[in-house]
């Protein structure tokens, strides 16, 4: 394994000290906002899909062109989620959450007032960059404004910034009648959030601007030589691979298969998504309670696979997959906070955390882009009976994952 001398962790001692202060009290307020920043940035990922129909009929869209939309969202974090980790290292904690917020709030405000194809293009690769500065910067910021103790449970908070955000845009999604008033709604509530973390959240104790590139690549060296941070990616990868292909397609199952209207598809989506908070809340009682993460990994795939087989099976039953979906949220939910919460125990020394959680992001957005990808063209060749044993697939494949190296988490 590489190891960092304190040499190569300018500040160290400095920042123990401080980090010591800093934790004599929790900061809820701080974790809220960092909490309410990550929602907003989940707000960006899900508007494309419930802004489709006008962006159809305003710009003269097709399907492809709505899919590669959302889908270049992703591409920023797929493929840079760990030099933008070094960036969030050079600039700082901090500086990072509000640079996200700031890219995500322009972003949106200028495309309703220059709308072209290609505009919305590079303004979502725009979004997707403030999205992964956020969710690099934010887990961090959350741990330290509170003490030990309570690490498990502020990150089960925030955990929960993907889902409630889902949950958020699907119900209140539909009131919109214009994809322009869906944009600039998000700016101005990417504005506030803005100025909120800057007013109540305190800047890291950590200071990080002093890294230079040499001492960022023996960080990066060092967490990639922890067999923990590549098996825990590829794990993350994995569910968000099952977790979008399910969020994705779910709505469009209700419709098509079940026949059920539009109102009936966000509202079984949209309580998914509650149940899916519900897992990750859960997962932080679980954690603190002493329940080890490889068992709430094992319990969240064993059950996305067998509930993911109902969901999407030939019956067609709207009742068994309402429930199926909840569990299938509620309980694949549990992963996510055990995944981030994980972070600062396979980081080899704590300047390396926001580096691990940016490879933990990148294995997030590879999940991200396939699962839809894999789903559309399966059930475009095949038809729906496709789906059915290809989440029971994807469930084995994480256990497989989970158990070819033994975690100690």
């Amino acid at each position: 394994m590489v190891k960092l001398s304190l040499a190569e962790a300018p500040n160290a001692t400095a920042e123990s000290q401080n980090k010591t202060k800093l934790q004599e009290e929790n900061n809820w307020l701080a974790v809220l906002v960092c909490v309410l920043c990550g929602i907003v940035s989940a707000l960006q990922v899900v508007k494309v899909s419930i802004a489709a129909p006008f962006l159809i009929d305003n710009l003269s869209l097709n399907h492809t062109s709505i899919g590669s939309l959302g889908g270049v969202f992703s591409v920023m974090g797929m493929l840079g989620g760990i030099p933008i980790a070094s960036i969030v290292l050079r600039t700082g904690l901090k500086h990072s959450l509000l640079l996200g917020m700031l890219f995500i709030s322009v972003s949106s405000f200028i495309a309703p007032l220059l709308p072209s194809l290609w505009l919305l293009y590079s303004l979502r690769m725009v979004e997707g960059l403030g999205f992964i500065l956020i969710t690099v910067a934010a887990p961090t910021l959350v741990q330290s404004h509170v003490r030990p103790d309570y690490k498990n449970m502020a990150m089960s908070f925030w955990s929960c910034f993907m889902p409630a955000g889902i949950a958020v845009m699907m119900f209140v999604g539909p009131l919109f009648s214009d994809w322009r008033t869906v944009w600039l709604v998000n700016a101005l509530i990417a504005a506030i959030a803005f100025l909120l973390a800057c007013r109540y959240v305190p800047a890291s104790a950590q200071h990080l601007r002093l890294i230079t590139i040499k001492r960022l690549r023996a960080l990066l060296r060092a967490v990639l030589a922890v067999p923990a941070a590549a098996q825990v990616t590829l794990i993350f990868s994995c569910y968000n691979l099952m977790y979008f292909a399910f969020y994705n397609f779910l709505p469009l199952l209700v419709v098509e298969s079940l026949g059920l209207g539009h109102l009936h598809a966000g509202l079984i989506t949209g309580f998914a998504a509650i149940a899916n908070v519900g897992g990750n809340l859960l997962s932080g009682v679980l954690l603190s309670r002493g329940i080890s993460r490889l068992q709430i990994f094992f319990i969240s795939f064993a059950t996305m696979a067998v509930m993911g087989g109902i969901i999407f099976a030939p019956e067609e039953n709207p009742y068994w997959i309402t429930l199926a979906a909840l569990f299938f949220a509620g309980t694949g939910g549990m992963l996510p906070t055990a995944v981030l919460s994980s972070a600062p125990l396979v980081a080899p020394i704590s300047f390396a955390i926001p580096i691990t959680l940016g490879l933990y992001m990148q294995g997030s957005n590879l999940g991200q882009v396939l699962g839809p990808w894999v789903t559309g063209v399966g059930t475009d060749l095949f038809g729906w009976a496709v789906a059915s044993p290809m989440f029971i697939v994807l469930g084995l494949l994480g256990l497989v994952l989970l158990f070819y190296r033994r975690l100690e988490l």
